[in-house]
């Protein structure tokens, strides 16, 4: 039941209705679909198993409306403590908003959501790009928020290319190094799953970063709206990436290659079959999943950001990650 609105930045934050729930009835469910198809993939109703894997979290779904219409919606994740709800939890890459005009409302529904269920500290990280990052930042600040953006954060740049546009010619001379090699590309069963998990656990570790569980990747072999690619030689793997389809976006979720001495690049053929396969089911872009900031000093994740601008060069900024107490 909406109650009188404010207006800032143009935007409007009244207090709209919402549902807040562990499991939505079949119209909010279409509404919530609806919605977040204007949003990152990790926000999905289809992506809540995987986000949960392996973590201490319970799924909360968030639908709210305006006049009967959907505005937004978030996939939040309450923490807990041996299957005790705590006060605190996150939207990775949310809330969605169906308009930038609209997030202002959002966030207040979602704060009130969440102090209906104890929850008094919040992380949130709206996906828009650039002038619009910028935008929904200033609506996050005066709704209270405080930018908590660290290196070691979710990623709040990224790289994205038309899939309408030809490779490259630096990756496509190292396609052919590749494959003069011996290397091959294909896609992914659920056998591959586990010399993934192993890649990438390595991966992390050389980061500093925390290790995925197991639950995780036995829930991207289940996920239905991605898939897996493996570049390989003589049947030892040498590099694996996981992308998820959202709408008409490809977006690059996780990599690892092997330490295997090599003369090319043990993930490029990996990635060549995976727009091959992102164009055969309608993709028109590809996002490669975040660059470091400026003034990252892991060498690794530089690496890694010289190898995504072989395939575009200009930085994307996304809304960074933010953090309020109610």
């Amino acid at each position: 039941m909406p109650s009188a609105s404010s207006t800032y930045l143009g935007l409007r934050t009244s207090e709209p209705d919402y549902v807040f729930a562990n499991a939505l009835g079949a119209e909010s469910c279409a509404l919530y679909d609806a919605v977040t198809m204007h949003g990152s993939f990790a926000q999905t109703r289809a992506w809540a198993e995987v986000a949960c894997a392996g973590r201490p979290v319970t799924p909360r779904f968030l639908v709210v409306r305006r006049d009967e219409s959907a505005i937004g919606a978030a996939l939040v994740l309450q923490a807990n403590i041996l299957g005790v709800p705590v006060p605190a939890a996150i939207v990775e890459r949310g809330p969605v908003a169906r308009s930038i005009e609209d997030l202002g409302e959002v966030l207040v529904a979602l704060r009130r959501a969440c102090l209906a269920r104890g929850i008094v500290r919040l992380r949130v990280m709206p996906y828009w790009a650039n002038a619009d990052a910028t935008r929904a930042e200033h609506v996050l600040l005066e709704q209270g928020f405080t930018c908590v953006q660290t290196f070691a954060s979710a990623h709040a740049r990224t790289v994205r290319f038309s899939l309408d546009s030809a490779l490259d010619a630096a990756l496509r001379c190292e396609l052919r190094r590749a494959e003069r090699a011996g290397a091959r590309a294909r896609i992914g069963d659920a056998s591959d799953i586990a010399p993934f998990e192993r890649l990438h656990r390595h991966l992390m570790r050389a980061q500093g970063l925390p290790e995925k569980p197991r639950a995780w990747f036995e829930a991207l072999g289940r996920f239905e709206n991605g898939a897996l690619f493996v570049c390989e030689r003589q049947g030892a793997i040498l590099g694996v990436v996981f992308v998820v389809k959202h709408g008409r976006l490809a977006t690059y979720v996780a990599g690892a290659t092997s330490e295997a001495p090599v003369s090319f690049s043990k993930t490029a053929p990996a990635m060549a079959e995976a727009i091959a396969w992102a164009r055969a089911r309608g993709c028109t872009s590809f996002d490669l999943g975040g660059i470091p900031l400026d003034g990252d000093p892991d060498p690794k994740r530089q690496r890694i950001a010289r190898f995504k601008r072989s395939f575009a060069r200009t930085p994307i900024a996304l809304t960074r990650e933010h953090e309020r107490w109610f």
